[in-house]
This record gives structure tokens, sequence and C-alpha cells, in this order.
């Protein structure tokens, strides 16, 4: 299958649990539900990374946060070149630009104090919508981005293109019009009785968590959600008008969600949980017969590969993702897992994801040594007595509120050995250190705001 355009839409900071396509009961995102009907929903999509920087990294090379090396979220602190992208690894722009095809994207993530420069490397028309050198990106709303995507298209839609599209409101401040907002206001929180027996607001946490600043910035972050699906609804109206939505092919994702309530520093500490890591992933690729629904388990890294195939550009085998083509019509083998890494207030983590059972694996052992420090020099105090292994049953307990690591031991040892495993095979370096743990020993005394 070849398209002559492609857009890769990301929407910052959105769980997948958000959207009323993957069941949200709040009307939160009418035109992506709509894009999902007419195209493909993965219900299973695992972000790479919990947090920006080290995800898109992941997103635009194709390349796992294990071997880019790309593993802190240096969004503010100047001079952070410890954790670069190495000049070597291509992104995707570079590859298509290289190809002879159009690039662009409409973004800013190099307003990062660290100036990440790769994600410019590529695009012949880069547009920043920040228009400065602040390190605001996400202050960034989507009218601004709006109003350098839509001109662009009108003027080079004759022409085949990969184009990167970056939406930041969902990700706050929420400063979307009160109006977005007030809908959610009136409405009751969505719940529904979890696994552990309790009362659990959905895209939350348990009810006894949501207090009444939780309530606010729950119906907040809807009203973000709603604000940024009208914004890609406006886009996605105008490849009609133009006369090119047969011709191009569109995917919206996210980099990664948001904590879960009820957790101990709730909503700012990261962490690979289903909130942070499930993201919603929906591709509409014209002329191709789509399932509607895909249970593939799939991967921040297997956008590169997919996007390649589309447009007709060569890969090779230095890509850790898969292209998901054949997941869309349901012709592709199983992945059997994937795996994900992150940081949670100060200690490293690691998950594998079957299609029944999730491992999180926590570090603090390789941390301990400086929580000291973490604690006097820190925002947070590091839970070096969290948990070292979670394990949870996926098809029972989405949202992760009974921890099974002690009554099935076997399947802890299973899933450990086969994240050993993982590691071994899908490392560029099978020797070198894990990138996550020097990264938090580093950024602990650093400044812990990078590993958070």
């Amino acid at each position: 299958m070849k398209a002559s355009k492609v857009i890769l839409i990301a929407l910052d900071m959105t769980r997948a649990d958000h959207i009323g396509c993957y069941g949200y009961p709040r009307p939160t995102s009418p035109n992506l539900d709509a894009l999902a009907e007419q195209g493909t929903r993965f219900a299973n999509c695992t972000s790479s990374f919990c947090c920006t920087n080290p995800s898109f990294t992941a997103m635009l090379t194709g390349k796992l946060p294990l071997n880019t090396g790309v593993v802190i979220n240096p969004w503010r602190e100047p001079n952070t070149r410890r954790f670069q992208l190495d000049d070597t690894t291509r992104t995707v722009a570079e590859r298509c630009w290289d190809a002879g095809i159009l690039t662009a994207a409409v973004d800013n993530l190099i307003n990062f104090a660290g100036h990440p420069n790769w994600f410019a490397r590529g695009y012949e028309y880069y547009m920043n919508a920040s228009r400065g050198s602040g390190i605001i990106a996400h202050h960034t709303r989507s009218p601004a981005i709006n109003s350098l995507l839509l001109p662009w298209l009108r003027e080079h839609a004759d022409r085949d293109f990969f184009l990167f599209v970056h939406y930041w409101d969902p990700h706050g401040p929420w400063t979307q019009p009160e109006e977005w907002n007030q809908p959610f206001r009136e409405m009751d929180l969505p719940r529904k009785t979890n696994a552990a027996g309790e009362d659990h607001v959905i895209g939350a946490g348990p009810a006894r968590a949501v207090d009444e600043q939780a309530r606010e910035n729950m119906d907040l972050y809807d009203g973000a959600i709603a604000f940024v699906d009208a914004a890609v609804g406006e886009a996605l109206a105008l490849l009609e008008e133009l006369g090119i939505a047969e011709e191009t092919a569109v995917i919206v994702t996210s980099d990664h969600g948001r904590t879960d309530y009820g957790r101990p520093e709730s909503w700012r500490a990261r962490g690979v949980h289903q909130g942070e890591m499930h993201v919603p992933l929906i591709m509409r690729v014209p002329g191709l017969d789509q399932q509607s629904v895909s249970e593939f388990l799939a991967h921040g890294t297997d956008l590169v590969p997919t996007v390649l195939e589309l447009l007709g550009v060569q890969g090779d085998d230095s890509l850790d993702g898969v292209s998901l083509l054949p997941a869309l019509t349901g012709e592709g083998p199983p992945r059997e897992m994937v795996s994900a890494c992150g940081h949670y207030c100060g200690v490293p983590q690691r998950l594998l994801r079957t299609r029944r059972w999730k491992l999180i694996r926590s570090y603090a052992d390789a941390t301990a040594d400086l929580a000291s420090f973490y604690s006097e020099n820190g925002r947070h105090k590091m839970l070096t007595g969290y948990p070292r292994y979670e394990l949870y049953d996926m098809e029972t307990d989405p949202e992760e509120t009974v921890n099974l690591a002690d009554d099935q031991p076997e399947v802890v040892a299973e899933m450990l050995e086969k994240l050993e495993a993982w590691k071994r095979e899908n490392a560029d370096d099978p020797d070198a250190p894990d990138p996550i743990i020097e990264a938090a020993r580093w950024g602990i005394q650093r400044d812990p705001s990078l590993i958070n």
C-alpha cells in the first residue's frame, strides 16, 4: 500500500481512556471518533516512554530509548547535553526528504531548554508555532498550530508530502476558552467498579482520590481534549475541501498520557502505569480495507516503519519498530510483547506487556543510595520503598488496581525472564549499561525535574 501524502498528528499528553472511541463516556472527541469509524483504532498502543522528549524521539526515529539513550526530559534545564540523539540516527523526516518527498512540521519541540535539534532535522519546512525562542512550548494552543498548518496545506495540496503536526492543548496549562470546559463541569464524573471492588472514576482513578481539585483538573483536561479535537476536525475538513482526503493517510496518536489519581505523587510523577503509557492510535489509510479495531500490541516505535511503507520509502534493519499496515487489515502476525520505560519519583522503571499480563519492574535498588540526596534537594520524596514488582491482569484489571505480584510469583518470574530476554534481543549494544538507570543516577544529583 502506498499513499502520496501522510500526516502524523500527535496530541500531547492524551490518555486513550479520555477518547470516546476508546470507551470514554464524556463527549471529548467527536472528530477523532469519526476518524476511527473510517479507519482503524488500535486498542493496545503503548508509548515508548512516560514523558515528552524521549517518547517523541522514539516516535520520530523508530528507535527505542534503550538504543537512542534519550531518556530524560530537559524541558526547562539549559545546556543539558549529556542525553542527545546521535547525529547518525536518522529521523523519519530525514529518510523521507532523502527519498525526494516534501517534508514539513508544525511543531516546537526544539523550544525545550536543552534545544533537542533533532526534532527539526530533515524538514524542508519547520514551522514553529511558538514564534519565539522561549522555553514555553507547551503554552502553544491549537489555533496557533492551525494558523500555520491550514495555509501550508492549501499551498502544497498538489505535492506528495510527509507532515508532522504537534498539538499541545491536553498538556496544560489548560487555557482553552471556558465554553469548552463548561459542558464537562455540568456532567457527572463517569464511574465504574474496578477490579479491587472500589468506586472508580473512569480516566482518573479510585473515587476516594478524586477530590475537588482533581475534579477541576478532569473537567479542564476534557475541555482541552474537546478543544484540540475541534482543531483536528478543522484540518480533516480541509483535506476534504481540497480534494486530497482520498490520497492522504492520517495517523493520530500521543506521546504519553497522565498519571492516575490515587497513586503516590499522582498526576505529576510520571511512571509506566496505563494512565501514562496507554495512548490512542487511530489510522485512516485511503483505499485500504481496514478492520475497525486492531488488538495488535502497537508501540511508539512502529510509526516510522509505518510511515515509510505508506510512502514507499525503503527502511532498514536499524529500526526497532514494525510497520502496522498488516495489522490494519488483520493479516499481520500478532506481537507477543512490548516494553517501555520511564521514571517514577526518581525510580527507573520498565514495563513488559503481553496480551494478558503487564509487569512493572521498578529499579529502586539501583538508586536507593541517592534517596537522602533526592529527598533533600528534589521536588518529591524518592519512592525507595515502592514495590519492586507489580503484576496486573490486563483482561480483568485494566486500571491496574490489584497488584498480583505476591500471588503469582511464577508469572512474575516468567515475565522477568522475558523482559531480560527482550532487552538483550533489542539492544544495539547488549553490554551497555541500562540508560534509564544511568540517567536516573545522573539526574537525581543534577536536577530531579529532568527525570520526572
